[in-house]
């Protein structure tokens, strides 16, 4: 974690300033920098102290104190931190916020229902959210959804199909060469995992009246594709 916020100050640092700050940092004069602060605020399901200090030295191979970065760890699941959500509110809102989502989970929603379950919820349960949640809902979805399955989704997929991709490659290789059958069986099937995944994603936006242009950021599908893709799922349920 500390060697992650490492990259992400350094990164910040590029956007901050221009291509005359690369150039000022070769000159004598020192360089002001904002005051950095890095906080982790932890609600994630995995067992983990209330409070933790971690250290990038801790990650070197031997000790030196040539470089130090602290980061501040907070467990903010319960009953952790009570008092460190009460006194800042948009905290307290995010944190209940991810609750509510883990909870729809639980109760058998699928991911994006479970996500659009909690915005509607809170659109109106916490009026005050409302700009919130329209300004970043794309945003939270991939913190909160898409990022935190992606590399689950891709193990699952590539498990599952390449082990469908090597029996169907297996088939081809009598023919074509083991090695090529067996190549060629495993792209089709991590191809055809990933469509089945993104065409599940759209049906679970449909149903939960998702926003088409959140649909569209969501999956990379045009704005005329899903639209026809809602029309031909309610043709085939009439």
């Amino acid at each position: 974690m500390p060697l992650r916020f490492l990259l992400y100050f350094v990164n910040l640092l590029n956007k901050l300033y221009d291509k005359e700050f690369s150039r000022q940092i070769y000159n004598l004069k020192a360089i002001e920098l904002p005051r950095p602060e890095f906080y982790v605020f932890y609600n994630g399901r995995e067992s983990a102290p209330a409070f933790n200090e971690m250290k990038l030295s801790n990650s070197f191979k031997e000790p030196t104190d040539s470089l130090e970065l602290k980061v501040k760890f907070y467990n903010l699941n319960p009953p952790h931190n009570r008092d460190l959500l009460k006194k800042s509110l948009p905290l307290d809102d995010y944190c209940a916020f991810v609750e509510r989502v883990t909870l729809n989970k639980r109760n058998g929603l699928e991911d994006e229902s479970a996500f659009f379950e909690a915005y509607k919820h809170f659109m109106t349960a916490r009026a005050w959210m409302k700009d919130f949640l329209l300004e970043h809902e794309w945003e939270l979805f991939k913190m909160i959804i898409t990022e935190y399955n992606e590399d689950w989704d891709k193990d699952a997929i590539r498990t599952y199909y390449t082990e469908q991709g090597i029996q169907q490659g297996i088939q081809q290789g009598i023919q074509q060469g083991i090695q090529q059958g067996i190549q060629q069986g495993i792209q089709q099937g991590i191809q055809q995992g990933q469509q089945e995944k993104q065409l599940s994603m759209i049906k679970n936006f449909l149903a939960v009246k998702t926003p088409i242009e959140f649909i569209v950021k969501a999956t990379g599908w045009s704005e005329e594709q899903i639209l026809k893709l809602a029309q031909n799922d309610s043709e085939a349920t009439t």
